[in-house]
């Protein structure tokens, strides 16, 4: 007759080792990432939503023309089909824009402070995927002003 365990201490042991071997999945996958975070600075939380190829930890963020506009309008065919492939692109909903939102006063907006908000976004990146991320940034219209004084404040997080 084949025995059973009986002790219960070896069955919750058992069943806990069991748990975690099936349960394990692999965070560091990040070939194709779907995320979405939320970037909290200075009374606006602003999203920013990532899609694409981070396996090598490049990241392309995009400022997006407005002030108005929002972050996705910049995913399409293009950056789906092709720019998403070679890295993860950051579509990043700015300061009174997009599904930004916020309690602040019309002094809670000013470039500067927007180009605060950028590297707020950079810094909860690197704490997301890793102190070794890499980052480009790309604008259009606005976005590219808002770059270049983002850049001007501070450009030791970008390549």
């Amino acid at each position: 007759m084949t025995k059973i365990i009986s002790n219960p201490f070896k069955i919750l042991i058992t069943i806990i080792l069991l748990l975690s071997f099936f349960s394990c999945s692999n965070d560091d996958d990040l070939s194709n990432l779907n995320d979405t975070i939320m970037i909290r600075h200075k009374n606006a939380d602003m999203p920013a939503y990532i899609h694409g190829n981070g396996s090598e930890k490049v990241f392309l963020v995009t400022l997006h023309g407005g002030p108005g506009s929002i972050g996705l309008g910049f995913r399409n065919s293009t950056f789906k089909n092709k720019i998403e492939k070679a890295c993860a692109v950051v579509y990043f909903d700015q300061r009174g824009s997009g599904m930004s939102q916020g309690n602040y006063s019309e002094n809670g907006i000013s470039i500067d402070i927007m180009a605060e908000d950028v590297l707020a976004l950079v810094k909860v990146l690197k704490h997301k995927y890793g102190e070794n991320s890499r980052f480009f940034l790309m604008g259009h219209s606005w976005g590219g002003c808002l770059g270049t004084a983002t850049l001007l404040k501070n450009q030791n997080d970008f390549l």
